[in-house]
């Protein structure tokens, strides 16, 4: 794992997976679901999306096109108004935070 370094403003598309909790409740199963999508705001510590997402997939990682983790799924924000999904980027403090906690 390592943090992408890429410029994200070029990114054409984006991915996150995860375990939503309607679909368990839909279908009465754990599955894995995925949606794409694109990543419309962001700042230094933050990703901003509109991907559709739900309660259970907190912490799913958010992939750039090379399948790199780009930012970690957090759950709603309002920004002027506009509801986004979105979560922190996988800058070099985040990296380092989850880095140290697996070596613990």
């Amino acid at each position: 794992m390592k943090p992408s370094t890429k410029n994200r403003k070029f990114f054409i598309a984006t991915y996150i997976y995860g375990y939503p909790g309607d679909k368990i409740e839909q279908y009465n199963e754990v599955s894995q679901w995925g949606m794409t999508g694109s990543i419309s705001k962001e700042t230094n510590e933050l990703a901003f999306y509109q991907i559709d997402t739900y309660n259970g997939q907190s912490g799913s990682s958010l992939l750039n096109s090379s399948n790199e983790i780009i930012a970690v799924h957090r759950g709603s924000f309002s920004v002027n108004g506009t509801t986004y999904n979105g979560g922190p980027k996988m800058i070099k403090p985040v990296y380092d935070f989850i880095r140290a906690a697996m070596l613990n």
